[in-house]
Parts: C-alpha cells; sequence; structure tokens
C-alpha cells in the first residue's frame, strides 16, 4: 500500500466521495466505497479507508501503531472518531466493549449456547468430570460454566445476555 501523503487531488477528491456525511460533523461518516468482510473501508492501491483518513488529516502514522475507531464503526471514517495506539489498546478496547468473541462465537469454543445452558440446568448427581467426557471438554471448563466464570454471557433461559 501506498502512503496517503502521496495521493494526488483527484485521488483525494474520489476518496473523498465515497464518504457519506450527511449525518452532520458529529456523526459517523460512512464509507460507501469497497469493504473488506469485516466492514472496514478500502481504497484501491491505498488502503484501509480509516487509515487514509487519520493520514490526510493528522500525517503519517508513526511505525508500530494502529487507528482505532472511537465509535466501534469499522466504515467510519470521521476523523474526530480517529485515534492511534498500539495494538494492546486496540485489543483492550475491543474486550472492554464486549467486541470480542466470547462463549460459542469463539472460533475454538467447543460447546453450544444451548449445550452450556443444558450443562448449567441438568446433569444433577453426575460429577464435573463425567459432564466433561460426555462434552469432549476439561473438567475445569464445566466447573467454569456452572460457577459463570466462562460462557456468562449465556443466560439459563435460552438468549444471550
Amino acid at each position: 500500500m501506498m502512503d496517503a501523503s502521496d495521493m494526488t487531488i483527484e485521488d483525494i477528491d474520489l476518496f473523498i466521495a465515497h464518504i457519506d456525511r450527511s449525518g452532520g460533523p458529529r456523526s459517523c461518516h460512512v464509507w460507501t466505497g469497497p469493504t473488506f468482510s469485516d466492514g472496514y473501508g478500502f481504497f484501491t492501491k491505498w488502503g484501509p479507508s480509516h487509515r487514509i483518513t487519520y493520514e490526510l488529516k493528522n500525517g503519517p502514522i508513526p511505525e508500530g501503531v494502529v487507528v482505532r475507531h472511537k465509535c466501534d464503526n469499522p466504515a467510519c471514517c470521521n476523523p474526530t472518531h480517529l485515534e492511534i495506539g498500539s495494538h494492546a489498546d486496540n485489543r483492550a478496547d475491543c474486550v472492554e466493549r464486549r467486541r470480542h468473541a466470547r462463549g460459542p462465537k469463539h472460533g475454538h469454543s467447543k460447546l453450544t449456547a444451548s449445550q452450556v445452558r443444558f450443562i448449567r440446568t441438568h446433569h444433577k448427581g453426575w460429577t464435573h468430570a463425567q459432564i466433561a467426557e460426555k462434552y469432549g471438554v476439561s473438567r475445569s471448563t464445566i466447573t467454569k460454566i456452572r460457577n459463570g466464570s466462562t460462557y456468562s454471557g449465556i443466560g439459563k433461559s435460552g438468549s444471550m445476555n
């Protein structure tokens, strides 16, 4: 990818034409051009749209940092919604704002939400080791499910909390 400082006036005009700012200066300015599957905008050879926006407003992005969305909208190109930070900062934002995959949505999860609810409400008289063997997980996983320290976003009623 090329640096935004190398963009011509024509490139910048074309870039800006792909941003919907109709919501006003405080709203998200939504990228309407091509996007990646995760919702982040992409502008031809120049790269991710939020990074280009940041560079056009603030100059080059320092080595080793990322451009973070304060608004949690990956398609947003409002420069007031963007800030730089470390990868650790970005990951902490993700966890704090509960945007990270948890429970059954996590790629390594072995249990479905209905299985977790069943484990919590049934199997009375079974040891945690017996339940673990039935579901192909560790005994400690069953203990954590039962005490609520893992899969905590899954309620007993059938919905994600």
